[in-house]
């Protein structure tokens, strides 16, 4: 398999190589949030996708660019972050195995969990979902793959920015 470019359009399923340096500080880090729930490090960004090669290739963008990112598999992995006090950025995929990521989103809801986050969907969909109805005023973004990196970096920043102000008003 081939890394593949379409244009400037990046698909990280497709990346034959990756080198993924802060893989080991990624995992003690997931590691120290949900057995202890807390860490030194506190990253303000979590993706949520049950592909384990997307969840690498996405940290290694991001890393690059100086923004910490915290993984999670899927729901279970998400929900525990957020009850052991994660707040920030969630980045989620919307198909995912088990429990998909609309039906996550309204368990976060459920469980009171939404305040002091921001969520975007990812997903490989060509249009956004019927099930994002009524989840508008939680879903800010819907960011289709592939996508181009730097678009992406930018939507995070974006996010980032959106994050601060946001705490700056609880």
């Amino acid at each position: 398999m081939r890394s593949q470019r379409i244009g400037r359009r990046f698909d990280p399923v497709h990346l034959h190589q990756i080198h993924f340096t802060r893989k080991g500080l990624l995992v003690r880090m997931t590691q120290a949030v949900l057995q202890h729930g807390q860490t030194s490090i506190k990253p303000r960004i979590m993706l949520v996708d049950d592909e384990e090669f997307f969840r690498k290739t996405i940290c290694e963008l991001l890393a690059s660019e100086g923004i910490d990112v915290v993984t999670a598999v899927g729901a279970n992995e998400c929900l525990q972050l957020l009850r052991c006090g994660f707040r920030g950025v969630i980045l989620m995929d919307v198909v995912m195995h088990g429990m998909d990521g609309w039906s996550t989103i309204r368990e976060i809801e459920k469980a009171g969990l939404l305040k002091g986050n921001i969520i975007s969907m990812l997903t490989a969909l060509d249009v956004p979902d019927d099930r994002m109805e009524g989840l508008q005023e939680v879903v800010i973004d819907y960011i289709t793959k592939p996508f181009e990196p730097s678009d992406f970096i930018a939507s995070v920043r974006k996010y980032l920015a959106l994050l601060d102000q946001l705490k700056g008003t609880i």
